[in-house]
């Protein structure tokens, strides 16, 4: 970048930071709701009551202004931290309860827990994003005994997880030992959009905790690159989060080279240590390059508080293998996109995609501005996303002058809907038995929606309609004429539980169909649906307009914020168009 550009991109940086207050950059409407399992048996399972660092880990990682409250549960449920506006006085207030949390209640009642927190939640709206965290140890466990019990888990998987849909709430839990009933917490992720893990031990509590705040209300971070990152003027203040190794203390290292330990920093420095993280606040500090001692750990993050933000559209937690992912992010200020076209094109945008099972293998995405607004978009096309596992997603908007990220984890599933073809004679009749599987848990049989085209020898062609499925498997008895090689191919669209849309196009296959010539005469006469290019065409037509409708629906639910005075994107270009007829006037005159 030459000199000239860039002291003009600081300049403009400079204007849009100083004209208002130091806000969070996450949209409106986040509420983020914490359970906490205070249960006897967490006598056992967190003997060091760890549940404390974890949740001051989670509350000052908490970005301003999103809407938090906490709540201990047992066989009762009591607020630890009232419903409000996360500030500092509500972090305030978090530190000063965590001693609060104790291992003293009787039975789980995990169904009593959750219907306390929703309590005052009606239907969402579009703009709403609504979560909760729920840590918890055990099963199931009310009063009533074994069979009331059984109700109690029954009625969260049939009343309550579809009533948290309706709600748009998203439902991510940590569960705490080996007896914790995993079958029911993933389902419980799964039917509402959310995130399981399972912390193997008290001591994963933090880095489980980490992960939760991440795929909730995902704080604005910079790169933490080989133990260095850059703070820029517009972060009025920066939070590392270092996890220590053992016997190694902590040291940061400012841009002149000065170093601060936990025994020896500056007032303007909040240093703690809980449980097996040091936790580092530093306000007003010095730009430039700071250094990071005595951690070297992946999950080691940098959150900012600064006026010159970014944010994103809700990324599903979790994804189709080899279906299209679109990524949308803008950078912010005091919340609201930047729409001045001479900072968004010295930025640039890209996203990365890294396997945590083989950190080697990534998967990186430009992203593009929008020629017409302020959002940075990118698809990743069917086949580049990675096959089944879990992944970190780290999306980033950087200049030379500043960068800015956000980072959660994705897991990547195998394909919900899948497609067998078996060839098979039946009474001396020809057929392909085309068997349709939809995993009910996740995908809605009656949405599906498009057809199955089979080509065969002598250019005959079969087309099967999918208008709904019938339950978990589906079956369609396909007379074919003629033996030889044919190639199946799909396009079905659906809605999955949590109300969002998936496309399912396989990649095709080639099935050998050998049968005696003799069987061909009968094959030519039985009812063999033949292809007719009016029905692929209406076909095609109404998948169309289904498609086109979702997107719109997805657009709507989705959109970056503009009911805080976000400019529409023709507003620029009616400017312009004022400016001009303007200028024809005056020209007149002159003439």
């Amino acid at each position: 970048m030459h000199p000239r550009p860039r002291l003009r991109l600081i300049l403009l940086l400079v204007v849009a930071c100083v004209l208002g207050i130091v806000a969070s950059p996450l949209q409106a409407a986040t509420e983020v709701r914490i359970l906490i399992d205070v249960s006897g048996s967490m006598q056992r399972t967190d003997p060091q009551n760890l549940r404390g660092p974890a949740l001051r880990l989670i509350a000052e990682l908490l970005p301003m202004d999103v809407t938090a409250g906490v709540w201990l549960f047992a066989g009762e449920t009591e607020v630890l931290i009232p419903l409000g506006t996360v500030d500092a006085e509500w972090k305030r207030q978090a530190r000063a309860r965590l001693n609060r949390i104790h291992s003293r209640g009787l039975l789980t009642d995990i169904e009593g827990a959750l219907n306390t927190a929703i309590a005052d939640w009606s239907a969402a709206s579009a703009d709403d994003q609504r979560y909760i965290i729920m840590l918890s140890d055990g099963l199931v466990d009310v009063a009533g005994g074994e069979d009331a019990s059984a109700a109690s888990r029954q009625r969260l998987l049939v009343d309550l997880a579809p009533r948290l849909r309706t709600l748009g709430a998203r439902l991510n839990l940590v569960g705490l030992s080996n007896e914790i009933d995993a079958e029911l917490f993933a389902q419980l992720a799964d039917a509402t959009g959310g995130w399981y893990e399972q912390a193997a031990s008290a001591s994963a509590l933090q880095r489980a905790f980490l992960r939760m705040i991440e795929q909730t209300a995902t704080p604005v971070t910079v790169p933490l690159r080989e133990n260095r990152f850059r703070i820029d003027a517009a972060i009025a203040e920066f939070t590392l989060l270092a996890f220590r190794s053992a016997n190694q203390p902590i040291s940061l290292f400012n841009p002149r080279g000065e170093e601060y330990t936990e025994a020896n920093h500056p007032a303007a420095i909040n240093w703690s240590q809980d449980g097996s993280y040091d936790l580092v606040t530093v306000r007003q500090p010095i730009e430039g390059d700071w250094r990071l001692g005595g951690s070297f750990d992946s999950d080691n993050r940098v959150a900012i508080l600064t006026d010159l933000g970014m944010a994103q559209t809700p990324i599903p937690s979790t994804l189709i293998e080899k279906q299209p992912l679109t990524l949308e992010a803008w950078l912010t200020n005091h919340g609201q996109p930047i729409t001045d076209q001479d900072i968004l094109r010295l930025t640039r945008a890209r996203a990365k995609l890294t396997s945590l099972q083989d950190e080697t293998r990534s998967f990186r995405l430009p992203l593009m501005l929008d020629p017409d607004g302020w959002v940075y978009r990118g698809q990743f096309s069917a086949g580049t996303i990675a096959p089944a596992g879990l992944y970190q997603l780290n999306i980033n908007i950087a200049t030379q002058t500043f960068t800015r990220q956000l980072e959660q984890r994705v897991r990547v599933t195998e394909p919900s809907i899948q497609i067998h073809y078996a060839p098979f004679i039946s009474e001396g009749v020809p057929k392909l038995i085309v068997t349709l599987e939809v995993d009910e848990q996740s995908v809605k049989p009656s949405s599906l929606f498009g057809f199955i085209q089979l080509a065969g020898p002598n250019k005959h062609t079969l087309v099967i309609p999918v208008e709904g499925a019938r339950g978990a498997e589906t079956r369609y008895d396909q007379p074919v004429r003629y033996p030889g090689q044919y190639r199946a191919t799909a396009r079905i669209r659906a809605q999955t539980q949590v109300n969002s849309s998936i496309n399912f196009m396989p990649e095709p296959q080639l099935i050998q169909f050998d049968f005696p010539e003799q069987l061909t005469s009968s094959a030519d006469g039985s009812s063999a649906a033949e292809f007719s290019w009016l029905d692929l065409m209406l076909i095609l037509i109404g998948a169309n307009l289904l498609l086109a409708s979702s997107f719109g629906l997805v657009y709507m639910v989705t959109r970056p914020p503009q009911s805080k005075g976000a400019p529409k994107k023709n507003s620029k270009p009616a400017a312009s168009a004022k400016k001009t007829k303007s200028t024809k006037k005056s020209a007149s005159k002159r003439s």
